[in-house]
């Protein structure tokens, strides 16, 4: 197990990290699933949401 408290050698590190750390989400809109099988499915990209 991590153990991290403000004691562990991590903890500053943890706290600032020295690179910017970025989570980028991107999600995929089905606007046609009525048809699946029949035509192309058709998706729309939604984001970047970024954490």
């Amino acid at each position: 197990a991590l153990i991290l408290s403000p004691t562990s050698k991590s903890f500053s590190i943890w706290k600032e990290t020295p690179i910017p750390m970025y989570l980028k989400i991107y999600l995929f809109h089905w606007t046609n699933p009525e048809l699946l099988g029949k035509v192309k499915p058709h998706f729309i990209e939604k984001g970047p949401y970024v954490f």
